[in-house]
């Protein structure tokens, strides 16, 4: 039973916030599940077909799905269920932080470098470069990612080394023992070190992209080109800005007031929030939608056509 010390987030809250709160959370949950699910399923059927760049866009997907589930299914009805932190089940509770803010989070944060690194490669190197020809830089990139991130997970299995979700305040904490402390305030330096490599490839790519010689193409080819460049590096700013955000947010703009309000704005919202955003980034980009934007706008911009075409040589990021 709760002590008058461990009371649920309903009382730590004022009313018309906690309703806020827990409805905010459930809508972010379900919109960033349908979108990063669909292009889950959108990516896995045609698995044998995506380039590297679709490839590590199928990565973030993984991960925002299980933020958003996280929320959705764990996180919202523990909350509706007013339990307190020590009602809920411990080891459930430590799985579900190792795999949600500490796994997914981490493998969002390195899946960035190798999205700038792949537009970097080919802007920079068209045709290739001869040693990487015949292996699959992507597939090795990805799997170094997983490793690395796997085993830091690893390592917050000892118990009081995790993370967990803390139904008393509405965010999700590592466990208030020297271990799981200790560890986590190694974790902003990864996400700063991604930020600085990732945002030293942005810098390059924009340099590439002001410099870019189109000589031996047409002028439509041209613009067709330097459209899609563009769609493609505005695709990847926006999703390493949104992870820039949340991290300051999740590790030092929480931390300037105690009351509970506060910190679920800046440690919860915000994780949940950018994990959907990012999601609805790539949705947005995706083909198809694309092309349904395109078409809705250009309907309301011009007279109806008789054939209901896309211009030739219009591509997106994610095809």
């Amino acid at each position: 039973m709760p002590t008058t010390k461990e009371l649920p987030a309903i009382e730590h809250m004022p009313k018309g916030f906690f309703y806020f709160a827990v409805s905010s959370v459930a809508f972010l949950g379900f919109f960033g599940t349908f979108c990063n699910i669909f292009l889950f399923f959108k990516f896995a059927t045609s698995w044998k077909t995506l380039n590297g760049f679709k490839k590590l866009c199928f990565m973030k997907t993984i991960a925002n799905s299980i933020v958003c589930c996280s929320f959705l299914f764990f996180a919202v009805p523990v909350i509706c269920a007013t339990l307190t932190f020590s009602q809920v089940n411990y080891y459930l509770n430590r799985t579900m932080g190792m795999v949600s803010p500490l796994w997914s989070y981490i493998l969002n944060t390195l899946i960035p470098i190798c999205l700038s690194c792949n537009r970097f490669y080919f802007l920079y190197f068209p045709f290739g470069i001869k040693r990487f020809r015949t292996t699959s830089a992507i597939n090795w990139a990805i799997l170094i990612c997983i490793i690395f991130d796997t085993a830091l997970a690893i390592f917050s299995i000892p118990e009081g080394c995790g993370f967990v979700f803390d139904p008393n305040l509405f965010i999700w904490r590592s466990e208030l023992y020297p271990c799981a402390l200790d560890r986590s305030e190694y974790l902003p330096y990864i996400n700063f070190s991604a930020t600085i490599i990732t945002n030293f490839f942005n810098i390059a790519i924009v340099i590439r992209l002001l410099s870019m010689s189109n000589s031996g193409v047409n002028a439509e080819e041209s613009r067709a080109r330097r459209k899609r460049w563009m769609v493609n590096f505005t695709q990847c700013v926006i999703q390493d800005s949104l992870q820039l955000f949340d991290t300051i947010n999740a590790y030092y703009m929480w931390r300037f007031y105690d009351a509970a309000w506060y910190r679920f704005l800046f440690a919860t919202l915000s994780f949940i929030l950018v994990s959907a955003l990012d999601g609805f980034v790539m949705f947005i980009y995706h083909q198809e939608c694309l092309k349904l934007i395109t078409l809705k706008w250009k309907s309301t911009t011009v007279e109806p056509s008789p054939v209901n075409s896309l211009p030739s040589g219009h591509r997106t990021l994610i095809e």
